[in-house]
């Protein structure tokens, strides 16, 4: 907001996969102007929702490199999350890499998940590349 008037800060156009409309392939950035700021294509790589993202600056150049691997178990991030078709499964491991070639810090190898009967994650510890390590409980109340 610039005052009570509404300013665009940043426009996203999506581009959906037209046999699968809920797969994005692509998304392209435009900052408030409307001038272009990135590219994220997005190639799909397997049934569970695996995914490699290549993200490319106004000129073209690759930024950052993506991939997201999942398994094929349910994912209960899909009822919270805003893009609940992009979390059916789980992310079992993440890799980033930067423009300059180096695996970013946030990647992880190892995202280790414990699942109740139902196929439900109950507890997940990630391992990063930084030696960094997340632990997490989960609990569900259905209703």
């Amino acid at each position: 907001m610039n005052g009570a008037t509404p300013v665009l800060v940043e426009r996203s156009v999506y581009e959906n996969n037209p046999a699968s409309p809920c797969v994005i392939t692509k998304i392209t950035r435009y900052d408030g102007s409307g001038n272009l700021k990135e590219v994220v294509s997005i190639e799909c790589l397997d049934a569970n929702g695996s995914s490699k993202s290549v993200t490319t600056d106004k000129a073209g150049k690759v930024t950052k490199t993506e991939v997201w691997k999942r398994d094929d178990k349910i994912s209960g991030r899909q009822f919270v999350d805003a893009f609940p078709y992009q979390w059916m499964h789980n992310r079992i491991e993440f890799t980033l890499t930067n423009a300059d070639g180096a695996v970013d810090p946030s990647s992880n190898k190892d995202e280790n998940r414990v699942y109740n009967a139902q196929g439900y994650t109950t507890s997940l510890t990630t391992r990063y590349a930084d030696g960094r390590v997340s632990n997490f409980r989960y609990e569900y109340e259905c209703q």
